[in-house]
């Protein structure tokens, strides 16, 4: 899971939530049994998705997300997972299709039970976003799996105690999670092997991002942030959906405020390097101030480059190294005529 990719959740608030998680996950038990249980996988050879279903099943969302299947120790009361789950209206022609699972709080009496989450599995062989060339069926694997939440959805108004929420996509090695709300726009995504150029950190990394994908993969999926276990309530995934966008509400006011700020530190810097009194003033100080925004403007758009780092391929530090040399060069001219140089001349105070 990049940070550059286009998620619903960022990857770094969930590294400041579950930092202590993740501290204890590395070098356990439970990331070694991951880690051999990736490396089956992966060594495993190409299969048809029919073929690999039923350990896919008990593999990662048994073994590694805690789902329970009907019949299984612990699903006499309760289940969480419900293989081939009719879904009507899912059809390319609106008819009844089973979508490959279904997850969710079932229980054995119930005559029409909701889902919570709606999977498709394909093969390896499978491209997810492109159509199918199967009779009766041209869609997608990510139209198909919506199409399943979202046909699951018809007929609620919203307020309804359990809600289809989520749809997991897979072609056994790449793991996709959507949200209604976002629909194909936004997704959750892991791969356990690297498949393309695109493709950054995979789940057999041994570096930190690697790592860290892995803590993701086991919690993201897992029974107790993606579902509601019981008859009513809200999914920690939701919740910390929500968490992030009051973190983001907070960071964006204040990062406006630094800025106008620094706005107004620079506008002052420029006026007094860049005055009327001067052969360089701009003719307005109306001028100066578009020309502080315009710096400031492409300076965090620089600094956005640098904490983007390694996705970017761009230079960490560029900006302050640069600014450093010019400070520090004696063939500097504060005085010269390049309307810059007040910009310079105050990263030299």
């Amino acid at each position: 899971m990049s940070e550059i990719q286009n998620s619903f959740i960022s990857k770094s608030f969930l590294r400041s939530v579950w930092a202590h998680e993740f501290e204890t996950f590395k070098d356990s038990t439970e990331e070694a049994e991951l880690i051999e249980r990736l490396r089956r996988w992966a060594a495993r050879g190409s299969q048809k998705e029919t073929t690999a279903q039923s350990a896919l099943l008990q593999e990662f969302f048994g073994a590694t997300w805690g789902y329970i299947q009907a019949g299984q120790a612990g699903g006499e009361a309760n289940y969480s997972l419900f293989p081939a789950f009719p879904v009507a209206g899912a059809g390319q022609r609106g008819g009844m299709e089973e979508a490959d699972a279904a997850l969710g709080f079932f229980t054995p009496d119930e005559a029409s039970p909701v889902p919570q989450v709606l999977v498709e599995f394909k093969d390896i062989k499978s491209a997810l976003d492109a159509p199918q060339k199967r009779k009766g069926n041209s869609r997608s694997p990510v139209k198909q799996g919506l199409d399943y939440l979202y046909a699951s959805r018809k007929g609620m108004f919203g307020y309804e105690p359990i809600i289809p929420t989520w749809a997991i996509v897979t072609d056994m090695n790449e793991f996709r999670l959507y949200w209604a709300d976002r629909g194909e726009r936004q997704y959750i995504r892991f791969a356990i092997e690297k498949k393309d150029l695109l493709q950054h950190a995979t789940l057999l990394d041994d570096m930190d991002e690697g790592r860290f994908d892995r803590f993701l993969f086991s919690r993201l999926f897992h029974r107790d942030t993606l579902i509601v276990s019981g008859t009513s309530g809200r999914a920690q995934l939701l919740s910390l959906i929500q968490q992030q966008r009051f973190r983001q509400s907070e960071l964006e006011n204040r990062f406006y405020a630094e800025y106008r700020g620094f706005r107004e530190h620079l506008y002052r810097t420029l006026l007094e390097h860049n005055g009327p009194d001067t052969d360089r003033f701009p003719g307005t100080k109306g001028r100066l101030v578009r020309m502080a925004q315009k710096i400031l403007d492409r300076a965090i758009f620089v600094f956005f480059c640098e904490d983007m780092g390694r996705a970017l391929g761009f230079p960490p530090q560029l900006l302050r190294d640069y600014l450093i040399r010019q400070a520090d060069d004696q063939y500097f001219d504060l005085k010269g005529g390049k309307s810059g140089n007040g910009c310079a001349a105050s990263s030299r105070r």
